[in-house]
């Protein structure tokens, strides 16, 4: 039995459903909130295929496409996830979230007017923007929620793979999405074509992409870690994915992509869990 469901009121009936039969000693108890790599509706992401391949799990799910950590962990949905930890004994909090908060519209008006540079320049204006501790400021102050909500949560957190097709947009489907495909036949990119002018070469591109990544690590997420060591884990998702037909676009793995990240995410969630909830995930 899995339940993945974004109804709160839908996840709550089960819960009880469970905890009126005894079931909850063996059954996890998940919370998610993140952006478009546990939500993205175009083919099974990176938590269906972790929710699709277990045996016995229910998922109370808060993500949405396009959400920025420096939004979703602060004011009301900030609110919403201490709420739900207060009410709910969850198992795991799984976050997917900071790599919307370091493309699109942020790199635009960083490199806006730029002239050509090396990648070492082109990563600086990154890191002296500040960008990377502000999402970790972020990141703290969601783990530090839910560890006054609930002391022995695991809060989870990882990290986003090499991307390998540097400025190619997700092409959209009347299958993935409906009809609507047929006035919208893409979306993005959302890092190629705003440091196009200043990286002109593919290679730096993606070069500039997989430092960007191995810094939202050490500077977003790590310190975090050693802030809350007995409370948030990364799981490192960099350098799984080594082929072009493992990417759908620039920035999200295909459906074969998210499966085999799923594997290594789904292992790293099960060590977490309590022994007797391990055979669920």
């Amino acid at each position: 039995m899995t339940t993945v469901n974004t109804r709160y009121g839908v996840f709550l009936r089960q819960y009880r459903a469970l905890k009126k039969h005894g079931m909850l000693d063996s059954v996890p108890v998940i919370l998610s909130e993140g952006d478009s790599w546990f939500s993205t509706p175009l083919y099974p992401n990176l938590l269906d295929c972790v929710a699709n391949a277990t045996r016995s799990a229910i998922f109370s799910r808060m993500e949405k496409n396009g959400d920025l950590a420096l939004a979703m962990f602060r004011g009301a949905n900030l609110k919403d996830i201490r709420r739900r930890l207060h009410n709910i004994p969850f198992d795991l909090l799984l976050l997917s979230a900071g790599g919307n908060d370091l493309v699109d519209s942020f790199l635009q008006g960083l490199f806006n007017g730029a002239k050509p540079m090396t990648v070492d320049d082109a990563v600086n204006r990154v890191l002296n923007s500040g960008r990377l501790e502000k999402i970790g400021e972020a990141y703290r102050r969601v783990v530090t929620v839910a560890v006054e909500a609930r002391p022995g949560l695991k809060v989870v957190g990882h990290t986003y793979d090499y991307p390998r097709l540097m400025g190619e947009p997700a092409r959209l489907t009347v299958e993935q999405i409906g009809l609507i495909a047929l006035f919208k036949r893409s979306v993005g990119d959302w890092i190629g074509r705003h440091i196009r002018v200043a990286l002109p070469e593919p290679m730096n591109q993606q070069a500039f992409a997989r430092v960007l990544i191995d810094h939202f690590h050490d500077v977003a997420l790590k310190p975090v870690q050693d802030a809350f060591p007995d409370h948030f884990r990364i799981v490192n998702l960099r350098g799984v994915l080594t082929e072009d037909a493992q990417w759908n676009d620039e920035m999200h793995p295909s459906r074969e992509g998210f499966e085999r990240l799923s594997g290594h995410y789904r292992d790293a969630i099960r060590a977490l869990l309590p022994a007797d909830k391990r055979p669920g995930i």
